[in-house]
């Protein structure tokens, strides 16, 4: 019977034990564990959230300034190709009238 009352009372220490390293790491209350396991996944859920928008964000942002910078360059071309064209037209321009001067002149 000894043994009996023994092993009983190495178990209830066990469980005893088990239930204080429970309560230490989830809290009292056993409720409050469901809770927080999904609070933890609903911040966690949240973040990723975020960090997802702040990346597409950041794209969009990408994505403008090559789109301007590129439509800027083209533009640019455009006005250097349209001074040069410009500038070979002048230059045919003083050509011409030297070459009437100089028939006129003999």
């Amino acid at each position: 019977m000894s043994l009996d009352h023994d092993a009983q009372l190495i178990e209830a220490v066990a469980v005893r034990r088990q239930r204080l390293l429970t309560s230490l790491t989830y809290g009292s209350n056993p409720t409050e564990q469901r809770w927080r396991g999904r609070g933890r996944l609903v911040l966690l859920g949240t973040a990723l959230a975020a960090v997802i928008c702040a990346f597409c964000v950041l794209m969009s942002l990408v994505v403008s300034i090559l789109t301007a910078w590129l439509d800027n360059r083209e533009e640019m071309e455009q006005q250097r190709e349209q001074q040069r064209i410009e500038q070979q037209q002048r230059q045919e321009e003083r050509e011409r009238p030297s070459q009437y001067s100089t028939r006129i002149g003999r």
